[in-house]
C-alpha cells in the first residue's frame, strides 16, 4: 500500500470517528459524503440524506438564512459560525452549529457541525428567566409606586388637618396630640420614600443627600411616636440622650 492510499485510509477513518458530523456537500444542494455521526444525532440513515436535497431536512424558518449561507459558501465566503435547525428521524429538530470551508472551483464545501441543541435550550432558559425577573421587578415597582400614591394622600390629608387643628387649638395637651400626630404622619411618608427608595437601589439610581438634623430630636420623635401605645399598657416610656452626644 502507498504512503498516499494510507493516508487517505487513515483520514477516512477519523471521519468515520468523529464525534462531530462532517461532511462533503455540493453547492447545488446535496451531501456528497457524510460521517456516521450524522446518523447518530439525526437518526436518518446515509442513504436517507445522500438521496434528498439537504434543504429537505431543514427547518421552514431557517430555511432562507440556509440558502443565503450556502450561496455565499458557493462564492467563496469566509467561514463565518452559523447555526440553524435540522429535522430529525422522529420530527423533533436539532440546532447544528456549522463551521465551512468552500472549495468554489469544485462546487464542494467541506463542513463541520455540532450539536449545540441542549446548549441553545439553556440559553433559551437563562433568557426566559431574566425576562421574568425583570417583568416581576418592573411588577414591584409599579406597586409600590402606586401605594406610595395611595397613601400619600390621606395622609397629606391627615397632616393638613393636624396643622388646622394646631392653629385653633388652645388646652396645651391637645396641641401635644396634634404635633404628634402631625409628626407620626411626616415619619410615615418618610417611611414610604425610603420604601420607594429601595427600588432606586437595586436600578443604581439612588441619589444620596448631606443634610443636617438633630440626633435628639429625631429620637425624640420615635419615642413618643411609641408612647401613646406604651402608656395604654401602663407604662411609660422615656428616653434620655447623654450630654456628649453630639447633637
Amino acid at each position: 500500500m502507498s504512503a498516499e492510499r494510507s493516508f487517505r485510509a487513515e483520514v477516512e477513518e477519523l471521519f468515520k470517528l468523529s464525534v462531530d458530523m462532517l461532511c462533503i456537500a455540493g453547492t447545488d444542494g446535496r451531501f456528497k459524503h457524510i460521517n456516521p455521526a450524522f446518523e447518530r444525532v439525526l437518526g436518518w440513515s446515509e442513504e436517507e440524506l445522500l438521496s434528498r436535497p439537504f434543504f429537505d431536512f431543514v427547518h421552514e424558518d431557517d430555511l432562507e438564512a440556509t440558502q443565503v449561507e450556502l450561496r455565499k459558501q458557493s462564492e467563496g465566503g469566509t467561514r463565518v459560525p452559523f447555526e440553524n435547525r435540522y429535522r430529525c428521524a422522529d420530527g423533533s429538530y436539532k440546532v447544528l452549529r456549522w463551521t465551512a470551508q468552500p472549495d468554489p472551483e469544485r462546487g464542494l464545501v467541506y463542513a463541520i457541525a455540532r450539536d449545540v441543541t441542549d446548549r441553545r435550550n439553556r440559553d433559551d432558559e437563562l433568557i426566559a428567566a431574566k425576562e421574568k425577573a425583570e417583568a416581576a421587578d418592573r411588577a414591584k415597582s409599579d406597586f409600590l409606586a402606586n401605594i406610595s400614591h395611595e397613601i400619600h394622600t390621606p395622609m397629606n390629608g391627615i397632616i393638613g388637618m393636624a396643622e388646622l387643628g394646631l392653629a385653633s387649638a388652645v388646652d396645651p395637651r391637645v396641641r401635644e396630640h396634634l404635633r404628634l400626630i402631625e409628626r407620626s404622619a411626616d415619619s410615615l411618608l418618610i417611611v414610604i420614600g425610603e420604601i420607594l427608595d429601595i427600588s432606586k437601589i437595586e436600578a443604581g439610581k439612588i441619589d444620596l443627600d448631606e443634610t443636617a438634623f438633630s440626633v435628639r430630636e429625631l429620637v425624640g420623635d420615635a419615642v413618643k411616636s411609641l408612647a401613646v401605645g406604651a402608656h395604654r399598657k401602663g407604662l411609660e416610656l422615656l428616653c434620655q440622650v447623654s450630654p456628649s452626644v453630639p447633637d
